[in-house]
């Protein structure tokens, strides 16, 4: 019986305890992009809106609770429908580590 010989040296991979939690992180992302759609985690926040066609033109209903009018931005580039906006924290901003998402 010959044994096989192992030529070079690779270095085996190093376990780490937060790896396993880092893929679920991204596991539990990618289901929730696909669940709800683009757009709800990190900084960038997609609101849901209704379209629908009349005899004039195009309806669109966003719901953007908590912002008013003179914070929402409606500009059409093209055939390109977009709304944007910012929303304002009161107080002084924290510094923190860590990611959340917030929504109203």
């Amino acid at each position: 019986m010959v044994l096989p010989v192992r030529r070079g040296r690779a270095v085996p991979a190093q376990w780490t305890p937060f790896s396993e939690f880092e893929e679920l992180y991204d596991r539990m992302g990618r289901l929730l992009d696909v669940t709800f759609g683009e757009g709800v985690r990190g900084d960038v926040w997609t609101p849901l809106a209704d379209v629908s066609e009349t005899e004039e033109g195009y309806v669109v209903e966003a719901e953007v609770p908590g912002m008013s009018r003179d914070d929402i931005d409606i500009r059409l580039d093209g055939n390109e429908l977009i709304i944007s906006g910012e929303t304002r924290e009161a107080g002084e901003p924290q510094e923190h580590r860590g990611r959340r998402v917030r929504q109203r």
